[in-house]
Parts: C-alpha cells; structure tokens; sequence
C-alpha cells in the first residue's frame, strides 16, 4: 500500500481538547472511512458512541472492559478492538523490582489520576 496512490490516511487531532473527540468521531463517520485507528479511552468512547459499524482499532486504551468499550480482550465483540495498558497482574511485580532496584525502600508515592482507567493502583502489599 502506497499514500495518495492506493491509500489515503485522514488525520484529525483534537489539539489537547477532550471535547473535540466526538465532533472528529462524527467527521470520520460522514466520511465513511474504512477504519479508524485511535488514542486512549475517551477517544474510543466517543468514537464507539459515533458508530457501530465502521471498523474501530484502538492503539492504545487503559481497562477496555471496565470501561465497556470491549466484552472481553480475547473476544471484544462488536466493532471495537485494540491493546491496553492495563496489566494489573504484574503490579506486584513490578513492586518487587522497584525493591531490587532500591534495596531499602520504605516508603513510595504515586501521583496518578485515581479516575482513570489506566490508573490501577492496586499494588499493595
């Protein structure tokens, strides 16, 4: 596949406004492209809201099933699929070589958005 000769990628960026998710969601769907690739969960989500049937391919997403915008990873169902970032199962993990790497740690803080999806802080211990 070439650009211009058998492909044609359309680009959109919402300029750091969350708001303007849905209003490019809408365009790429009056534009009856083929599928559209896109960025993190609010992005999806009003992406998935503009269509059920145009092909959604998300890049990146933090909890698509907590967030419903798949059924399962291994059978999302419907028209959206894609990777998350959410890997809750290798927190306790990634505490322990966090301990290797600082043999006398005591003490950690986390700055995170406690109401993303992405954010799993559940790695107590």
């Amino acid at each position: 596949m070439i650009e211009s000769r058998n492909l044609t990628i359309e680009y959109r960026y919402a300029e750091g406004r969350c708001e303007r998710y849905t209003e490019l969601a809408a365009e790429f769907v009056r534009l009856n492209v083929d599928v559209i690739v896109t960025y993190g969960t609010p992005a999806v989500a009003a992406t998935k809201q503009a269509t059920a049937v145009i092909p959604i391919v998300f890049a990146v997403t933090g909890d698509p099933i907590g967030s419903g915008l798949v059924a399962s990873l291994p059978r999302p169902g419907g028209n959206v699929t894609g990777l998350s970032l959410q890997k809750t199962d290798v927190a306790d993990k990634r505490l322990d070589l966090l301990r290797e790497v600082v043999p006398g740690l005591r003490s950690l803080s986390v700055i995170a958005n406690a109401a993303s999806p992405v954010s799993d802080l559940r790695c107590a211990r």
